[in-house]
């Protein structure tokens, strides 16, 4: 018959308001972790996708500047570099150099005037 007591007593406290109540507050406790935990890998994810995405871009601009580099290593890239930096010509060219009248309104409406008077230019050509 002690028994049968100890074994209610222990069912009664296993199943009390406050032992059911503690277990449901463990029980959200670990869920709210869990959803934390979660929502941390989701943004792991994102932030891999991007970096696998830098990393793409990255190696596509490494093969050109490889290219670039191997290019410059050649006389004809080396040249033209110089040639196009610092305005240098070969032995035997000639530089042409365009200067612009500054007195000069370079407008083109006061220059050729407004649409009639083009057309009344047009058809008084002698």
């Amino acid at each position: 018959m002690r028994e049968i007591k100890e074994k209610r007593k222990w069912r009664m406290r296993l199943f009390s308001r406050i032992t059911i109540a503690g277990l449901l507050f463990f029980l959200l406790f670990i869920a709210h972790a869990t959803w934390g935990v979660f929502g941390k890998f989701l943004e792991t994810q994102r932030n891999k996708i991007r970096a696998q995405e830098n990393v793409a871009e990255l190696l596509k601009r490494e093969a050109v500047l490889v290219g670039e580099i191997e290019y410059l290593k050649t006389t004809r890239g080396v040249e033209e570099e110089i040639r196009e930096n610092f305005g240098f010509a070969k032995e035997g060219e000639g530089v042409v150099i365009i200067v612009r009248d500054k007195g000069r309104d370079t407008s083109e409406k006061t220059s050729q005037g407004g649409f009639w008077t083009r057309i009344q230019r047009f058809f008084l050509r002698e």
